[in-house]
């Protein structure tokens, strides 16, 4: 099962399992420990029943410590014999009819587990109590180091994943900066090709209206206006009455002239 990872109430960071870490009774994980060979003395799942979480899923000590705080490293690994943690005394007495039926005590690094060693009696030999303690040093020993190799395993991942995303960034920020300063660069281009042609613009609107004016005067002199028929018989008209009365003034010089001249004769006759 995969694990995350999320910070509890409790004074350690702990790396819960997938659905341990949603405070979710773990069903899956825990029937799949219990039927295996390897996990079948795992205490930790073989107690943690459906009914023991329901009582216990939503409590906490004083100092955070929660049921799924006990069973987690059991869960995490399988092959472990007892699994469970004890956190504080309140745990022992808020969760007692868990760990009475488990059978086992561990406090920090100490993994109390009466059902592998006997604890010592009053009265027993040395040698005998030495031995169980040495017993459930081994134990807890041996869960210490699983939790502190899977720690170191998942601490090196996650630094590794850190690093990775670093020159990720890295490399994406270099290249949106370049990409920055290249638009900045054909914004200023593109600045000045338009102040430029604003002045081109200005410059040829102006000698566009010259251009414009002259030709409004040349209009007059160019365009030809065409006279309607009423206009050219007026005109007509005006010409040919023009030519009689030159006619008649000519006509009349003449008979003078005539006139003139018949009276010369008759004076020198």
């Amino acid at each position: 099962m995969a694990a995350e990872e999320e910070k509890s109430d409790i004074t350690f960071p702990v790396v819960y399992q997938a659905d341990l870490a949603k405070n979710e009774y773990p069903a899956a994980i825990i029937e799949q420990i219990t039927t295996s060979k390897e996990g079948s003395k795992n205490l930790a799942a073989k107690y943690a029943t459906g009914d023991i979480w329901k009582q216990y899923a939503d409590k906490k000590t004083k100092i955070g410590f929660q049921f799924r705080d006990a069973i987690n490293t059991g869960l995490k690994n399988p092959t472990s014999y007892v699994g469970c943690h004890f956190g504080d005394l309140e745990s022992y007495t808020l969760f007692k009819e868990f760990y009475d039926n488990a059978s086992f005590l561990q406090t920090g690094a100490m993994t109390v587990a009466a059902q592998k060693a006997k604890a010592p009696e009053f009265g027993e030999a040395k040698s005998g109590a030495g031995g169980a303690i040495i017993s459930i040093l081994e134990m807890s020993n041996e869960d210490f180091v699983k939790l502190h190799s899977e720690t170191e395993a998942n601490e090196a991942e996650a630094v590794e994943q850190f690093e990775k995303l670093m020159n990720d960034n890295s490399a994406s920020k270099g290249a949106k900066q370049a990409e920055v300063k290249a638009s900045l660069s054909e914004i200023k281009s593109l600045t000045v090709a338009l102040e430029n042609t604003g002045e081109d613009h200005s410059m040829t609107s102006q000698e566009l209206a010259a251009v414009m004016e002259y030709l409004e005067k040349l209009k007059p002199q160019c365009e030809e206006k065409v006279m309607s028929y009423a206009e050219k018989k007026a005109r007509r008209e005006a010409e040919i009455a023009g030519l009689k009365e030159a006619l008649e003034i000519l006509a009349g010089g003449l008979a003078l002239v005539q006139e003139g001249n018949l009276r010369t004769a008759q004076l020198h006759a």
